[in-house]
């Protein structure tokens, strides 16, 4: 009797690659990942809310490149992104663009290409520099601003404005050193 062996089908791999308990990764997890980077959020918060171990959410970002690209993205890159448009606000920058005119006698359109300038930001410019070279821009507490002695000498530009006095305040300071008489 002749003994007929049947073909044994092949064990499923799963999402990993790996036989075991099939993996909990989606590429919706991605879009998750990238929103949590962009808020600051640590591997061990991210992790949390996708209900994985940490072990395991470093596990995937080396296995799965999409969530590597997502978690890069909304991490460092979204930084550099964010620091490369407050320079642009701070020093000012210009741009192609363009106008259309809509004539509604004869039903054309007439387009002009121009340059739109955009002035610098006094306050994008000082955070800049506040985030970038603290020990010099920062505002020290209880000092109402500026404080000189914290950065060794190295001083940054600075304008002096003097204060301007009023006239009551000039008769007072006269009075007070004896050039003039109060009155009663």
């Amino acid at each position: 009797m002749e003994r007929k062996v049947l073909p044994v089908a092949a064990k499923p791999k799963h999402a990993g690659g790996l036989n075991g308990r099939p993996s909990k990764y989606h590429p919706g997890i991605d879009n998750t990942v990238y929103n949590l980077r962009l808020l600051g959020a640590s591997d061990f918060r991210i992790a949390a809310a996708i209900k994985v171990s940490v072990d395991n959410f470093t596990a995937w970002l080396d296995r799965y490149e999409s969530l590597r690209e997502a978690y890069d993205n909304g991490g460092a890159k979204a930084d550099a992104f964010v620091a490369r448009q407050m320079y642009h606000r701070a020093v000012g920058y210009s741009h192609t663009a363009e106008k259309l005119w809509y004539n509604p006698k004869t039903d054309t359109v007439k387009r002009a290409t121009y340059t739109e300038h955009y002035a610098p930001d006094v306050n994008a410019g000082f955070r800049w520099l506040e985030f970038r070279q603290p020990e010099m821009w920062k505002p020290t507490v209880g000092s109402g601003g500026f404080d000189p002695a914290s950065i060794n000498g190295q001083l940054p530009p600075v304008i002096v404005i003097e204060p301007v006095w009023s006239r009551e305040q000039a008769i007072a300071n006269r009075t007070i050193e004896g050039h003039a008489e109060p009155t009663p």
